[in-house]
């Protein structure tokens, strides 16, 4: 036994498995755009744990040839740092609505 807790594979993969769709969808939509006005799919394909990894890479391997863009595969760690430049560049728009709210104010 473990005793320690920590993250079961299957479980874990399950999660993902669940969740992957719904996310994708979310995420195209609050982008504003559809997945065939998507230039090309990136998803991170190591490290990590790769039975939740093989969903993420699925679901992109189904959008690239669904749609006929270029599939890229990239380092967990390059994400991250990609993501922080993309965010620096194209910052979330600021709603007026609720401004503070969740944040201290």
């Amino acid at each position: 036994p473990c005793g320690g807790g920590g993250v079961v594979p299957k479980l874990a993969q399950g999660a993902h498995e669940e969740a992957i769709d719904p996310v994708v969808e979310e995420a195209l939509q609050n982008a504003g755009v559809n997945a065939a006005d998507l230039s090309a799919i990136a998803v991170t394909v190591g490290p990590g744990l790769s039975l939740c990894l093989r969903v993420g890479i699925t679901k992109a391997r189904q959008l690239s040839a669904e749609h006929r863009i270029p599939f890229i595969p990239i380092h967990h760690m390059e994400a991250h740092t990609l993501v922080a430049r993309l965010a620096a560049l194209y910052p979330p728009p600021q709603s007026s609505e609720g401004a503070g709210e969740g944040q201290g104010g």
